[in-house]
């Protein structure tokens, strides 16, 4: 994997997509040119420091980040790639094939209850995906609430979290909302990012998206109805995610996409907020409620109905013109 460090100055942005650049010629145009199979470039991403120097807000942190490979279903074999106590938010790029690019880009937010990344499958499966049908993907890193080695059960505040996420996701919302709140800045920052370098991805500035699930859609959710337009992304996705907004929704949002499953009983309500605020506010919306299905089925072929998501999603793409 190519990673980057930019360097301390404020102005570094143009200096660090140059690079980035000459970083995307070696992980995917020379590769090519010596016969390498897409996916081996692909999965040798980029990757981007969201701050020049330690995030703000968290300049005190000193624990380390971790990251392993675990079951999500005892005994399926399956194992997935979670990230916990992340301290230096990136951005992880899976730039679109040069014959397939259409100048389109989404930031995926991967989900994980804010102390947690749920890395593969809401994460970097997805860009994959994305990447192999034209549209360069960015895979947001963001700030977590930090837990001990044992997770989140492994202190007595811990598992009072534990039973808030249970139970009441706008309850629990508050209590992480410090963590929340750096999470969304990591989002707003990232976004600029990509913007600001959109020439040397090859993206239009008017065509970079988000995806948000679960609690990554607090991220997408707070950027789409940020007040300033110019910080707003181009259209936006929540793949049952977290969406807490009590504010009256300005007149024609970015084009949203909703996919829930009908037995995630603690996120369908918000998710149908979510459409009639967009119903009410004139903007376009959709929203997909998949029987029997539940939270967390991400890009994971469960043999339910909401296996299907993504076709839908493609076909929503290009109905609104993000893909060819």
């Amino acid at each position: 994997m190519c990673v980057l460090r930019p360097t301390p100055n404020r102005f570094f942005v143009h200096r660090l997509f140059v690079t980035v650049s000459a970083i995307w010629l070696s992980c995917w145009l020379l590769p090519a040119l010596f016969g390498l199979e897409a996916s081996e470039v692909i999965a040798s991403s980029a990757v981007i420091r969201i701050w020049p120097e330690k995030a703000p807000g968290s300049e005190g942190w000193t624990h380390q980040e971790r990251h392993l490979s675990t079951e999500l279903e005892k005994g399926s074999g399956k194992k997935f790639e979670i990230y916990s106590n992340v301290v230096d938010p990136t951005l992880a790029v899976f730039p679109a094939s040069h014959e397939e690019a259409n100048g389109t880009a989404v930031i995926v937010c991967p989900g994980g209850g804010w102390y947690n990344l749920m890395w593969d499958y809401e994460g970097t499966d997805l860009a994959r995906w994305l990447s192999a049908r034209g549209i360069t993907a960015f895979v947001l890193k963001y700030r977590l609430r930090p837990t001990p080695d044992g997770g989140l059960e492994a202190d007595e505040k811990g598992k009072e979290l534990r039973a808030a996420l249970q139970s009441n996701v706008s309850v629990y919302h508050g209590m992480v909302s410090e963590f929340a709140n750096m999470a969304v800045e990591d989002g707003r920052e990232a976004l600029k990012i990509v913007r600001a370098s959109a020439s040397e991805w090859g993206v239009k500035p008017d065509h970079v998206g988000m995806v948000g699930f679960s609690a990554g859609g607090d991220i997408v959710t707070n950027l789409v109805l940020t007040e300033n337009s110019s910080e707003r992304p181009n259209f936006a996705a929540l793949i049952y995610g977290v969406y807490l907004n009590e504010r009256a929704v300005f007149k024609n949002p970015p084009p949203l996409f909703i996919a829930v499953g009908s037995d995630d009983h603690r996120f369908v309500p918000s998710e149908v907020k979510a459409f009639s605020d967009w119903q009410a506010s004139g903007g376009s919306v959709e929203l997909h409620v998949f029987a029997g299905s539940t939270h967390g089925f991400g890009m994971r072929k469960l043999g339910r109905l909401s296996d299907q998501w993504l076709t839908i999603f493609e076909s929503w793409l290009r109905a609104k013109r993000f893909t060819k």
